[in-house]
């Protein structure tokens, strides 16, 4: 005999029990964390599943970039730039709404509007008024979490007004030669995009390149039709 047999002892009915209820409870134990480890194994996995899913979507939008950003800058009439832009940051974004803002007589007016907005065509802020006017102040691109580190002056003054009930996901300026032309608001993105900032930037700078172009191409229009005059 071995262990607790040895030299003629047999454990008496208490102590089998205890040793049962013990055997009991780490079997008890090891299905538990067996459980949780098949729970997040399985979570992890349906992860993976959605991660691999958004880089896949994310990866189709970027490779059409080109070709949308070809198509707005084709464009050849100012009016048709706001809603072009707009098609692309749906395109991207998947975002639940989306505004294209232009500097017009010193204001900010919407132009287009995309999805569930409460900001619609016509809308007028002052520069430095809600997330939109403060983003053509500072001239930089705005998040939720940008707004958090803001000054409660700024906060209190400039964020508290006009600001998007239903939230927003960035706010990106449209400049030229560091002067805004207007600005886009993206509402809550339906994507978590990790590049969110630079994609917005560019979705910006297309902008800016197609109304800059759109003016040349004016400018040239009207100097044909009064050229020799």
């Amino acid at each position: 005999a071995l262990g607790g047999f040895a030299l003629g002892f047999y454990p008496g009915p208490k102590d089998r029990r205890e040793r049962l209820r013990a055997l009991e409870q780490a079997v008890a134990q090891f299905e538990r964390r067996a459980a949780d480890a098949q729970r997040a194994n399985e979570d992890l996995w349906e992860r993976t599943e959605r991660a691999e899913a958004a880089v896949r979507g994310l990866q189709l939008s970027i490779v059409q970039i080109p070709e949308i950003a070809q198509r707005l800058s084709s464009l050849r009439e100012l009016r048709e730039i706001p809603d072009g832009t707009l098609d692309l940051v749906q395109e991207i974004f998947q975002s639940s709404y989306s505004v294209f803002y232009r500097v017009s007589n010193g204001k900010l007016v919407a132009v287009a509007c995309r999805g569930e907005s409460e900001f619609r065509i016509g809308h007028r802020l002052e520069p430095g008024e809600g997330i939109v006017g403060w983003t053509a102040v500072e001239q930089l691109p705005f998040t939720p979490e940008d707004a958090e580190l803001e000054s409660a002056g700024v906060r209190t003054r400039n964020l508290a007004r006009c600001t998007p009930r239903k939230g927003f996901s960035l706010c990106v300026p449209i400049m030229s030669q560091e002067r805004p032309l207007g600005v886009i608001l993206v509402g809550p993105s339906l994507r978590q995009l990790p590049h969110a900032r630079e994609i917005g930037r560019t979705i910006a700078l297309i902008a800016s390149v197609a109304i800059a172009s759109t003016q040349v191409l004016g400018k040239e229009r009207l100097l044909a039709k009064t050229d020799g005059l």
